[in-house]
């Protein structure tokens, strides 16, 4: 049976949180640029991928695209390949997943990332629904890849409610507060529809009627998550079915409540008219950033190398053109680019230069280093409900997410809730069963990133009283291990006596600690960042309160510096 998912808790409003504030632009170089070397491995040359940036392995996984045909049959076709490329010091292009597993060759699809459960999300584009399909159409199926797999493959969807028509290129985000899947426009007629895919449990399609005005339909827009405000950025696109007719707006889709467009007035010196280039969401300073595009321009002038940024700390947003160092990357559009938090980078990989396919991998990086967001987790459980809270650090929005899971269920959006002053959200579940066991985290959003932090379980005692493994002195569980950066550690105290949770080198020297003992007795989870500062190799966690020790083998496989 399955379990009772509690009705989602949305929390509209911002509370007074002291959260860290973005690293004004005024404040930081523009960047340098820097490439793989030519002759690296990478996939074949390619343009209007997917692509995005899997926090927890540190790499940016990239689907399919329309590119080079390598066995000279015809100049280019589609692909649905699977590729990774990791993001240490030495970044590495591999295949993850085959051709011949999943979707249908095809380019550009809408895409997105949910953080909670590691998944691949993709919707729709232009080419084929299987690999063995042999008609070519406008496609609005869907697929997840679970990253959460050592060997990863695709999987088909099965959505309820009337999808949006087939499209391509239209603008798409994943919205990790409401596990859904945003998203408007696209070329097919046009449409000018928003839409969302509730990834709760069965997926189910809604057409939103937005309120207010709205962008024209539009493909080829610049779109990123902005979740400070909660809410979808779309620049520039085209708005002819011709392929001309490009724009420079700003607009914002906020998603609270009934999700509403408003346009944007930015001030600053605007980017020209454009559509079809890359952009990211700059955790560490608040801003949007964009590169390259094609103008509409009847030469191969049109397809542009320029980078600009949006700082969102002020309202309005500020435009204004950066001036990277280095080597400016060949003119392009349809390339496709993820952040990178481990380096505070944009990492982009392939697209079109008026005259045939790239495969390079480019990177602007600004070299700073993101603060860690941690949640610190207590639960309590009654026959009645789990009282599960949590004291957040280092975060850079008010807003989080609160998933639940169980036996039946994989991870599930169940509220959305804002953060108070000193950083602490609580949630109340009254739909938990007495015997049943279930676990919670929150998705925060920090300067390295949106992730998922904070997991903490609970059994649901069946009569009144806590749960009587709480108070017993346990090392409960470490994940994930191995580890690249962040660890989660869930432990239960016996008492409030001082306690300590320590990382050990294999020489037995600490290399990290963290006082635990004030939590008291209970069931507790802390998030540790080992991975950045600690060599790979073999390391042990320790759980020390008066003279009760347990410890655990951990292996740090390292994010790179």
């Amino acid at each position: 049976m399955r379990g009772n998912r509690p009705a989602v808790l949305v929390l509209a409003a911002a509370a007074a949180l002291t959260l860290i504030p973005a690293r004004p632009a005024s404040a930081v170089n523009d960047g340098a640029w820097s490439s793989l070397a030519p002759g690296a491995p990478s996939p074949i040359a390619r343009r209007e991928s997917a692509a995005i940036y899997d926090d927890v392995d540190n790499r940016m996984v990239l689907f399919g695209g329309f590119g080079d045909d390598v066995g000279g049959y015809q100049r280019w076709i589609l692909y649905n390949d699977t590729w990774q490329v990791t993001l240490g010091d030495n970044p590495q292009w591999s295949l993850l997943a085959p051709a011949d597993d999943g979707p249908g060759r095809r380019a550009s699809p809408q895409w997105g990332y949910d953080p909670a459960r590691r998944r691949f999300i993709m919707f729709g584009g232009y080419g084929y629904h299987y690999p063995n399909s042999t008609y070519l159409e406008y496609l609005n199926d869907v697929w997840e890849l679970n990253l959460r797999s050592p060997n990863p493959h695709w999987r088909e969807l099965q959505t309820h409610g009337t999808p949006p028509i087939g499209r391509l290129a239209g603008s798409a985000v994943y919205d990790p507060l409401h596990q859904r899947f945003v998203g408007f426009g696209g070329t097919r007629g046009l449409p000018i529809d928003t839409w969302t895919l509730d990834l709760h449990d069965v997926p189910t399609w809604n057409i939103i009627n937005t309120s207010g005005s709205r962008p024209v339909g539009s493909y080829g827009m610049y779109s990123i998550y902005d979740p400070v405000r909660n809410r979808m950025i779309t620049f520039g696109g085209s708005t002819s079915d011709e392929y001309h007719g490009v724009n420079n707006n700003t607009w914002e889709l906020r998603l609270d409540g009934t999700p509403t467009w408003n346009q944007l007035a930015p001030t600053g010196t605007l980017p020209s008219a454009r559509r079809s280039g890359s952009s990211i969401y700059d955790p560490l300073r608040n801003r949007m950033v964009i590169f390259g595009g094609w103008d509409s321009g009847p030469d191969a002038t049109a397809f542009l190398d320029d980078t600009w940024a949006m700082d969102m700390n002020s309202d309005p947003p500020v435009w204004g053109q950066l001036t990277p160092a280095g080597t400016t990357p060949i003119r392009r559009d349809v390339g496709s680019t993820v952040y990178d938090p481990t380096h505070d980078r944009m990492v982009l990989f392939g697209g079109w230069e008026a005259t045939y396919m790239l495969h390079d991998t480019q990177f602007l990086s600004w070299g700073d280093a993101g603060s860690t967001t941690s949640a610190v987790a207590n639960v309590q459980g009654t026959p009645s409900e789990a009282q599960v809270s949590w004291n957040v650090q280092e975060a850079t929005a008010a807003y989080t997410g609160v998933y639940r899971k169980d036996a039946n269920n994989d991870w599930t959006s169940v509220a959305a809730l804002v953060t108070d002053a000193s950083g602490h959200v609580q949630f109340t579940d009254p739909t938990v069963q007495a015997g049943e066991q279930y676990g919670y985290q929150l998705v925060v959003s920090g300067e390295r990133g949106t992730t998922a932090s904070g997991e903490v379980w609970v059994t649901i005692p069946t009569t009144t009283g806590i749960d009587p493994g709480a108070s017993v002195f346990a090392l409960r569980r470490i994940a994930p291990n191995p580890v690249i950066d962040r660890l989660n550690v869930t432990f239960s105290l016996s008492s409030s006596e001082p306690a300590t949770v320590e990382l050990l080198d294999i020489s037995g020297r600490r290399v990290l600690a963290r006082e635990v003992g004030s939590m008291g007795v209970g069931i507790h989870s802390v998030d540790l960042s080992v991975g950045r500062q600690n060599a790979p190799g073999v390391y042990f966690l320790r759980l020390m309160q008066g003279s009760q020790t347990q410890t655990r083998r951990v292996v740090v496989e390292g994010g790179g510096e």
